[in-house]
């Protein structure tokens, strides 16, 4: 695991921006915070995910991902991180160069905004942390959350 450095993480979250259309909002109003144009699906979050949940979502990427993902938390550190190290990695810490607290986010989107993704964008997870939904991208992804529905606590939502 490693901290996106400051000019590579503008890059993603310009891609974000605009190529997805990325609109930040603190609102529970349902609206289109996001857009994607490849494979994704919407889903509502029934409840907080446990570590069990974390761990089966961390299992898909695990399967699924090629390469590393990288992990983004709005208006904190993002990180690119391989999903095989998930379960040793220091999810805060205190950085002695930068003299701060670092948190490396969980799938479920608890406070900010939340996007997991490989460096194509062929799988991945965006959550909205009001709204309390997460899209998930890509086939074998989506169908891994479709098949696990109640162990996530998740509903889809039609768009």
């Amino acid at each position: 695991m490693r901290i996106i450095e400051d000019k590579e993480s503008q890059v993603l979250w310009d891609t974000i921006e605009n190529e997805y259309c990325f609109r930040p909002c603190c609102t529970k109003d349902r609206y289109n915070w996001i857009v994607l144009p490849m494979p994704h699906k919407k889903y509502s979050l029934k409840e907080v995910w446990s570590e069990t949940t974390e761990k089966l979502i961390n299992s898909f990427f695990e399967e699924l991902a090629e390469d590393n993902l990288f992990a983004l938390n709005w208006q904190h550190d993002g990180f690119v991180f391989s999903p095989i190290e998930y379960n040793t990695i220091n999810f805060e810490y205190y950085d002695k160069a930068r003299e701060c607290n670092v948190y490396f986010p969980t799938y479920y989107p608890n406070g900010d905004y939340l996007f997991f993704f490989d460096k194509n964008y062929k799988i991945g997870l965006f959550g909205h942390p009001w709204l309390r939904e997460v899209l998930v991208l890509g086939k074998k992804l989506i169908q891994k959350f479709d098949s696990n529905t109640k162990e996530l606590g998740i509903l889809e939502i039609k768009e």
